[in-house]
């Protein structure tokens, strides 16, 4: 049976890459475009220490709003 410990890294890991993108696709991307690399690489660490904090024992909640548009083409 794998290592628990194993376990918990993998989600942590897969969360923060999950969360990361929603940012990216957020609008937010356009405050993270503006920051450098050395600026991103902080914020990055820094927000997602920020996000752990806020881990309960049922994960991480998330509220997100979703707009969902249509569009055709003309023939």
């Amino acid at each position: 049976m794998p290592d628990k410990e194993k376990i918990m890294q993998a989600i942590t890991n897969n969360f923060n890459n999950d969360y990361w993108e929603m940012i990216m696709n957020s609008s937010l991307r356009g405050f993270v475009n503006q920051l450098d690399a050395m600026q991103l690489s902080r914020f990055r660490t820094r927000h997602l220490e920020q996000i752990k904090t806020l881990k309960t024992d049922k994960g991480n909640r998330l509220d997100i709003n979703i707009i969902f548009f249509g569009a055709r083409k003309p023939a």
